[in-house]
């Protein structure tokens, strides 16, 4: 069978630009130039970092490997797919970390030839699904066939699927990063973001990085970036992927390298662990390795060194939102005194 690896450096390059967004959290108190962290109350010049195992749900090993690294703490998320085939399966690990962070990927294409599945509304939004009955195999078909009524409606699906089977999203992302390919879809998740009052995956973007990307011939046109300034939840300073490598050795040399490089603020860190398989290995081939790697990243000492000596201070989303909200809480305390009139106050003075 071939190897879909060959196709994962683009999606991760569109992946990892859908994500970008326009950092537009206004609260008055706030001033200019802080990075989202030091927004939050997080100590300023540190590097804050979500450690977070991704794809989670589409099979065993996966699971094996994501419920690990939740549980002896060498990750401090993850990321589900909900209409995934081993996603109920996840589910029921989790009931023994029922405090664990965990956030909807919303799943509405899949690369993987081999491990199929289909929208939880297939029945209804058939703009979603290939001839076959399943999410659609490239991103280039999704953004051609999808509406965005079908979308919102699936996004809905996905966040009510989690919640039926106990796992309460602590934030969401779009698997490949889908919904970033058109304006209309990525409206659909900042709408249920704000509805679900869960934050989503977006970074912020500084001029520096959209020239970056921009090179890269991503497309970043005026209505995406105004799509993204309106959004007031909290974003991310930086999203980064475990590097991919030809040996274990050089990918866990590149990913001290990168820790070593990461920039103040709020970072997301994500891997995609995996149990050794001989069945995935011959099914997905390089992409298995790279994930079975991943997996010893997250307990090797000496990338835990590297986060120490990087003087990372690892977060939740969790802990995220109950920093926002304690902001705006407090925010509304400020307004609500300052709007009292004096009690002994004199009309006319």
């Amino acid at each position: 069978m071939k190897s879909p690896s060959q196709g994962f450096g683009r999606f991760a390059l569109i992946g990892a630009a859908a994500l970008l967004g326009v950092c537009a959290w206004s609260i008055p108190t706030l001033s200019n130039g802080q990075t989202m962290a030091e927004r939050l109350g997080y100590p300023e010049g540190r590097a804050v970092v979500l450690l977070e195992t991704v794809d989670v749900g589409f099979c065993p090993e996966g699971n094996l490997a994501a419920e690990a690294a939740l549980k002896c703490g060498a990750v401090t998320s993850a990321a589900v797919l909900p209409n995934a085939p081993w996603f109920e399966d996840f589910a029921r690990r989790l009931r023994a970390q029922p405090d664990a962070d965990v956030g909807v990927n919303v799943s509405l294409m899949n690369p993987f030839a081999g491990l199929r599945w289909r929208p939880l509304t297939a029945a209804e939004s058939t703009s979603l699904t290939d001839r076959d009955g399943y999410c659609p195999k490239t991103l280039t078909q999704f953004l051609s066939m999808a509406t965005a009524e079908d979308v919102g409606r699936e996004i809905d699906a996905q966040i009510a699927h989690a919640r039926k089977h106990g796992v309460e999203p602590t934030h969401l992302s779009a698997h490949h990063g889908s919904v970033y390919g058109r304006p209309d879809l990525l409206k659909e998740l900042l709408d249920a973001s704000r509805r679900h009052w869960i934050p989503a995956v977006l970074v912020d973007l500084s001029p520096e990085r959209l020239a970056r990307f921009q090179a890269e011939g991503v497309p970043l046109d005026d209505r995406m970036t105004a799509l993204i300034a309106s959004y007031t939840l909290p974003t991310l300073d930086e999203l980064v992927f475990a590097p991919r490598a030809d040996s274990y050795e050089a990918k866990k040399a590149a990913t001290i390298e990168t820790i070593g490089k990461l920039p103040a603020g709020l970072t997301l860190f994500s891997f995609h662990p995996a149990q050794v398989s001989h069945a995935m290995d011959e099914a997905l081939g390089e992409e298995w390795r790279q994930r079975v790697w991943e997996a010893r990243l997250l307990g090797d000492a000496d990338v835990r060194d590297a986060f120490a000596e990087k003087g990372a201070l690892f977060t939740t989303w969790r802990e995220v939102m109950r920093r926002y909200d304690g902001q705006f809480e407090r925010q509304a305390e400020i307004e609500e005194a300052s709007a009292i009139e004096p009690e002994n106050a004199v009309e006319g003075e």
